[in-house]
């Protein structure tokens, strides 16, 4: 069978996908040293949800029913500088995946923490036509994405849970209810 996944030859056919992957295995073959940080799901992303949120109430993302990591990318780049920085080379030649130890949510579950957090009604609509009215501004790249999106619920990963991050940084990573008290006013601008 195909192997599916970063680096799988599955994988490398996505357009969407298909950068990442030959990224990581240049940088691999390169000669010089690496770490690869794989984080899943952006809390910034939800920015590209704002105007769909604001006309509609709708969150649109046509992911499946298996929770998805998030993480703040402040906490990543704060991984990545504590990496480079270390005198513990442990972490050459590995691939770490980023998550923040506590955000395993589906879709439907952020629309709902959205609601509670942001005092809007906010629904999670997976639908393709929910998706293209958001990303119609996106043109062929919203096409591209709508297919990475399929093959993801296609081939979900059931994410696991770690403290990489929160043991490297030296303290709980921000959670998505934070980062949404945070940026809650820029979202409904």
């Amino acid at each position: 069978g195909e192997a599916f996944g970063p680096g799988g030859a599955g994988w490398l056919r996505l357009s969407y996908a298909a950068p990442m992957a030959a990224l990581e295995e240049a940088v691999r073959r390169s000669g010089i040293a690496w770490t690869i940080l794989r984080p899943n799901s952006f809390f910034q992303n939800q920015h590209m949800y704002r105007q769909a949120i604001l006309e509609h109430g709708v969150y649109p993302e046509p992911m499946g029913t298996i929770g998805v990591h998030r993480i703040d990318v402040r906490d990543i780049a704060e991984v990545a500088g504590r990496l480079f920085l270390s005198d513990n080379h442990r972490h050459i030649g590995q691939f770490h995946t980023l998550n923040n130890g506590h955000d395993l949510m589906r879709y439907s579950d952020v629309a709902a923490l959205m609601t509670e957090v942001l005092g809007e009604n906010i629904v999670h609509d997976g639908s393709k036509e929910a998706f293209f009215n958001a990303y119609a501004h996106m043109g062929d790249r919203g096409e591209r994405l709508w297919s990475f999106f399929e093959y993801e619920k296609a081939n979900e990963v059931v994410w696991a849970r770690n403290d990489f991050v929160e043991r490297t940084i030296g303290r709980k990573p921000i959670t998505l209810g934070e980062w949404l008290r945070e940026h809650g006013e820029q979202l409904l601008a």
